[in-house]
């Protein structure tokens, strides 16, 4: 059974992955566009 605690823990997580994930993403953007002007 979940909590509403353990609810609100796991949807934080999520918000921190995904937080991560677009950073890394546009980090890999802007070397993609460093490397265009090249």
């Amino acid at each position: 059974m979940d909590t509403p605690n353990h609810l609100a823990l796991s949807l934080y997580l999520k918000i921190v992955i995904i937080l991560r994930e677009r950073t890394r993403f546009s980090n890999c953007t802007k070397e993609l566009r460093k490397f265009h002007l090249k």
